[in-house]
């Protein structure tokens, strides 16, 4: 029994490769010629509400858009997203939490016509 119960506490303590502190998604999306319009229109009018939504509720801290100068290939990604969340706590639930956007799933992933 007293090994069970120590075994929680040890996985507790954390990995020796990590530290404690924030928690950074990135995200790099390719662009296809010619649709930069209507990607940077949709990421404007869907993404960045909820994004704002998401940090004033404090489940994020903060997100970065940044665009690549140069490609090396034709797929290589040319915008990166990166959402910080305070900590791993904040992600636990997350995927089956409602979305704070306009009826949209929570990190759905679309395709623009």
């Amino acid at each position: 029994m007293a090994t069970l119960a120590a075994i929680p506490a040890a996985a507790q303590i954390g990995s020796p490769n990590t530290t404690p502190g924030q928690i950074v998604r990135v995200v790099q999306i390719r662009i296809k010629p010619g649709r930069a319009d209507a990607f940077w229109a949709d990421l404007r009018q869907n993404l960045k509400p909820v994004w704002d939504q998401e940090k004033k509720q404090g489940i994020i801290t903060d997100y970065t858009v940044a665009t690549k100068a140069t490609l090396n290939n034709e797929n290589d990604w040319s915008v990166s997203v990166r959402l910080t969340y305070p900590n791993w706590a904040a992600l636990d639930g997350l995927a089956a939490k409602p979305s704070v956007g306009a009826g949209l799933p929570r990190h759905s992933c679309r395709t623009l016509p």
